[in-house]
């Protein structure tokens, strides 16, 4: 009898946490698992991706995250760090508990998907891989970003506090619920939380799809995003790069501004109205928009010379892998889960967080790499042998299975 999972997130394919859980899905669904994703919001025509059907439970719903977004409103906070989560979808858990699947995996389930009482309601058990902080905190999703949270306990020390003690008692009500944490950095502090530390931990990283990223020819790869031959090319992306402070735009901006070399262009993509004027950049500077197809993202990485990923924090950067899969070598702060995607001097450069002068080094010394090509291979090298779908996957499987049977001779 075949294993059937269903994975439950926000967006099928808008979001870090949601492509990574859309990647896995697919991947599991190619070792022969039966795999169901639920969201809130379908772009996909995949029948196997599923959403709530009816027009007025979705209306009511897009409501309710609204309305889970207004504490953080009301106590001046940033809406994309804080989720309270006091609300869930109309009827999600009996959607859940009717399908009944093996193992429910869950992914990003904060704006009102799933609120914290819901996680206890579920009746199979659960699968959690953690895409931030938010499942062991006090409210918020990023530590760094987080001006009131206790790194001692991981707990946000304002009015939040009562969702630290909503999430203990959940938690405590469902005892089959197992921590996949992608990166190692995540783990430890998963592990060691107040909130999960009796939990099954475990760490397995995300997988990509290495045939939908990889290494394409670079004239060819400029002449479709008309960018100069003759030049080197440094690309930064994300989403929302203007927006969420945590993607790190302004440490770019002023290592970029103190660069001011004519030989160098920067591109950005990540919003589709910014420009250099309005941001404070200098010299050659292109902004070419969102970026939604993964062939357009393969095409972008494999034109440029070098990826910077400057962001104040990372569990387990997409972007990174992306571009590494690409063969393009990424340079990015030694911070969260980094250093388990970029071995220094090998496949790109770890700075020391924040450092402005080091991220301008760690830029002349990849763009004036004259065994360049090396460090391409390596880079492409290493994510077909780490981070193959197939084996990201059966990774999966085994945990599944493992806790199923745990669950079994009790």
């Amino acid at each position: 009898m075949a294993l059937e999972v269903l994975h439950i997130t926000s967006h099928d394919s808008r979001g870090g946490a949601s492509r990574a859980a859309a990647r896995l899905h697919f991947s599991l669904l190619n070792i022969g698992i039966k795999s169901k994703m639920f969201v809130q919001h379908k772009s996909s025509n995949a029948p196997t991706i599923l959403t709530e059907n009816n027009f007025f439970v979705r209306k009511i719903n897009r409501i309710f995250s609204f309305i889970d977004t207004l504490p953080a409103r009301i106590l001046q906070k940033n809406i994309n760090n804080y989720s309270p989560s006091i609300i869930g979808s109309i009827g999600l858990v009996k959607k859940i508990n009717k399908l009944n699947p093996d193992i429910v995996h869950l992914h990003w389930v904060c704006n009102a998907m799933l609120s914290i009482e819901d996680i206890a309601k579920i009746d199979p058990p659960i699968i959690w891989t953690l895409h931030d902080n938010w499942a062991f905190s006090g409210g918020c999703h990023n530590m760094q970003t987080c001006p009131n949270h206790n790194h001692n306990t991981h707990n946000c020390e304002t009015a939040f506090n009562s969702i630290f003690k909503r999430k203990k008692k959940a938690y405590l009500k469902k005892q089959d619920l197992a921590i996949v944490s992608p990166s190692k950095w995540l783990y430890k502090l998963a592990s060691k939380s107040e909130l999960l530390n009796d939990k099954r931990n475990f760490t397995i990283p995300n997988p990509l799809d290495i045939e939908a990223f990889r290494p394409l020819d670079m004239k060819h790869a400029r002449k479709i995003w008309g960018l100069p031959k003759d030049k080197k090319i440094i690309l930064c992306g994300a989403l929302n790069i203007s927006s969420d402070s945590n993607k790190g735009l302004a440490f770019l901006k002023e290592a970029w501004n103190q660069l001011n070399d004519p030989f160098y262009e920067l591109v950005i993509f990540g919003n589709d109205k910014i420009s250099k004027n309005n941001l404070g950049f200098k010299g050659t500077v292109r902004f070419v928009g969102r970026i939604q197809s993964e062939k357009d993202l393969n095409t972008l990485y494999s034109a440029a010379d070098v990826m910077i990923v400057p962001s104040k924090q990372e569990n387990f950067s997409n972007v990174i892998l992306e571009s590494l899969s690409s063969g393009t070598p990424v340079i990015a702060f030694d911070v969260g889960g980094n250093k388990d995607l970029i071995l220094h001097n090998k496949n790109g450069y770890l700075v020391k967080p924040y450092d402005i002068k080091g991220l301008i080094t760690s830029i002349n010394l990849t763009l004036s790499n004259s065994n360049i090509q090396n460090m391409r291979n390596y880079a492409r090298s290493r994510v077909e042998d780490l981070f193959h779908p197939d084996r990201v996957a059966k990774s999966y499987e085994v945990i599944y299975k493992n806790l199923l049977n745990q669950l079994s001779h009790k």
